[in-house]
């Protein structure tokens, strides 16, 4: 395509849905007054997937960048990521994946991949572990995680928002109300991620992904405040210098309509091929048994590894390296001795790297052991 954007009429495919689903999970903003710490929900940046419909089937690649997100706070639980209808991640409070489950498959998996059993809430069953901080809770519709010190109390308060016991985000924030209506559901939905215009200030932002046969599509949606809704020659000025994608687009369309702006982006398939992956980071669980001076990271459950595409750091620590060609499956084990760790570094990182590219990285695994853990 050159340098230049081309502009021009782009028929995006319609939504997956008009019900933006996540709201369901999002709780108003005074359900979390009494929680230290916390942010507000129009802080927090949301995610929300439907890992089953990403564009593998039509385009020879997807668009993984939702999943990743969504995928590193998520242990495995008995059912593999495509099974859910969809999957929101909620920043600090916890993530939800959504699906036809059955209960007996998601308790047996977590009882035998090292969580406990911890009681009941209205109707859920809800599991913890303390080597790598998780609060679980099942049902036949959803299963809720969160981590860290409010782990038990962030699952509560999404089991209650889901089930209406508390208000939600949207029944008291108006705009957000009007603006998530106005996007409906797609594939993939980034918020936060749809403010990539540096001289441009929306007061809600979201990047869509969706696509058909022959290309993907890439919307930035934004809501902005009464009155300074940016004009076109504006936007345009933007996407000239800060849209990488919409130099790759093959066409490129604005549409402004009051406070509400849609910047939709057609990339081609051998486009978008050349950009996005066909493989995703193994869906699977941790554990630890941290000892002090040695430290051992064991696959409980869930997809196997191939350690092939796993940098492993720090690497002059890991106690019997596996051979060449090594895969990682359920009840095997990596173990470091903490007196092999470099100066400086602290931290156990396992780095997965994506098939077909040199320079597409996620993370699979971080822990910090104990005896370089200060708040422990």
């Amino acid at each position: 395509m050159g340098s230049e954007i081309r502009y021009g009429r782009v028929d995006t495919p319609t939504q997956v849905g008009t019900d933006p689903a996540y709201r369901r999970w999002m709780p108003a903003d005074d359900a979390l007054s009494e929680l230290e710490s916390m942010v507000t929900v129009g802080d927090m940046h949301w995610v929300s997937v439907t890992p089953g419909t990403l564009g593998m089937a039509e385009l020879d690649a997807a668009f993984r960048i939702g999943a990743a997100v969504v995928l590193s706070a998520l242990d495995y639980v008995g059912y593999d990521f495509e099974h859910y209808d969809h999957v929101h991640g909620l920043g600090r409070l916890g993530t939800v994946a959504e699906g036809d489950l059955d209960t007996s498959v998601l308790t047996e998996t977590l009882r035998n991949s090292g969580y406990n059993h911890d009681g009941t809430y209205y109707g859920w069953e809800l599991f913890d572990r303390a080597d790598i901080p998780r609060a679980v809770a099942v049902s036949e519709d959803a299963v809720i995680q969160s981590t860290g010190e409010h782990r038990r109390a962030f699952v509560e308060l999404l089991v209650d928002a889901g089930e209406g016991r508390i208000d939600r985000h949207h029944e008291h924030d108006e705009r957000f109300a009007a603006f998530s209506e106005w996007v409906g559901l797609y594939p993939t939905l980034l918020e936060g991620f749809g403010g990539g215009f540096s001289n441009l200030e929306p007061e809600d932002s979201t990047l869509a992904y969706t696509f058909d046969e022959d290309a993907a599509y890439f919307i930035y949606l934004q809501q902005y405040p009464d009155g300074e809704t940016p004009t076109r020659g504006e936007i345009q000025a933007e996407l000239d210098n800060s849209i990488k994608r919409a130099m790759q687009a093959w066409a490129v369309d604005i549409e402004i309509d009051g406070s509400y702006v849609a910047v939709e982006m057609r990339v081609d398939k051998s486009e978008f091929q050349s950009d996005f992956v066909a493989d995703r980071t193994p869906y699977l669980t941790w554990g630890v048994d941290d000892g002090g001076k040695a430290v051992t990271v064991r696959h409980e459950a869930g997809e196997s590894v191939p350690l092939d595409q796993v940098d492993i750091e720090p690497a002059d620590a890991l106690l019997d390296r596996p051979p060449e060609g090594a895969v990682l499956e359920p009840g095997d084990e990596l173990t470091f001795t903490t007196a092999e760790f470099p100066e400086g570094d602290e931290q156990i990182s396992l780095l997965y790297n994506y098939t077909g590219t040199e320079h597409d990285t996620a993370a699979l695994f971080h822990y910090t052991p104990n005896v370089f853990d200060t708040d422990r």
